[in-house]
């Protein structure tokens, strides 16, 4: 009797936690969805990667389809396209978001998530919604200066339905770091170079946005000068991410490959505690079956 009633509970002890959640946050076109899809190719089991950037698209279609008659979110007007976003679109994919993860957690070995948290209030939304799931939380950094060029490329695409601005990445940027403090995670910004790429955004942005845009681009340079210290004869500064991670890449100096290889690397770090957990279980079984 003994016997039935341990082993069930014993090999309870050992059985496989819920997927790992492994959450890539940073500015747009920072490099997330392209480290995500390297990601996917090389982690074993299987693995689903939720974007904050699809979901956000197809809510946006579908306010532009059923509630304006338009045929897509590029024929959204500026206003209008601001609007929804900051209404009721963002704040629902990131709901969906969490429920994904809830729904997939316990048939999936990894979820990859791209988002951009760039608020506290996001960044506790998260921890509390998720503070029961196995979250390696990821900072995928790229500099204003690999930031402008990414921007830049994109645009140079073909086949895109809309430009992506260059000043929300940096606005974002400017949301998600504040200077090191010594024992911080340390990322270097260089003044020249953070220079030129705010010279560089407002070329491009004179020639397809109007005029309201460029003015708030100059305004967040000398705010991001200002908050970021970076005035003469300051040549860099370090920075860290503002709500903390498990590990930070810089997707802006790598390939998404390399940064797949070194993600995956900090992973099996963070998992080790828990591996060894499970090893330790598995002693425990062994060892109670030879009793019984």
């Amino acid at each position: 009797m003994l016997k039935k009633l341990l082993i069930p509970l014993l090999f309870m002890l050992q059985m496989p936690l819920n997927a790992y959640v492994i959450i890539l946050n940073g500015t747009g076109s920072a490099g997330k969805s392209s480290l995500a899809r390297a990601l996917s190719e090389t982690l074993d089991g299987n693995v689903v990667v939720i974007s904050h950037d699809s979901i956000l698209t197809e809510l946006m279609n579908r306010e532009a389809v059923n509630k304006h008659g338009l045929r897509s979110r590029s024929q959204l007007g500026k206003k209008l396209w601001d609007e929804l976003y900051d209404g009721i679109c963002c704040s629902q994919a990131y709901d969906i978001i969490i429920k994904m993860i809830h729904a997939y957690k316990e048939c999936e070995t990894y979820l990859i998530v791209d988002v951009v948290i760039d608020s506290e209030e996001l960044n506790t939304r998260f921890k509390e919604a998720l503070s029961k799931e196995h979250c390696f939380n990821v900072t995928v950094y790229c500099s204003p200066a690999r930031l402008v060029e990414h921007v830049e490329k994109r645009n140079k695409l073909k086949n895109r339905d809309e430009l992506r601005s260059v000043e929300t990445p940096l606005d974002i940027y400017f949301d998600m770091y504040r200077v090191a403090q010594p024992g911080q995670p340390a990322l270097v910004l260089d003044r020249k170079e953070t220079v030129e790429a705010f010279k560089k955004a407002k070329a491009m942005l004179t020639g397809f946005w109007n005029k309201k845009e460029l003015e708030f681009l100059k305004a967040l340079e000398e705010d991001f000068m200002n908050a970021f210290e970076l005035h003469e004869p300051v040549e860099k500064v370090h920075v860290t991410p503002r709500f903390g991670c498990d590990f930070i890449i810089d997707a802006g100096l790598k390939s998404p490959q390399a940064c797949a290889q070194e993600t995956q690397a900090a992973l099996k770090r963070w998992r080790l505690p828990q591996v060894k957990r499970i090893a330790v279980v598995d002693d425990l079984i062994e060892g109670a079956l030879s009793f019984l």
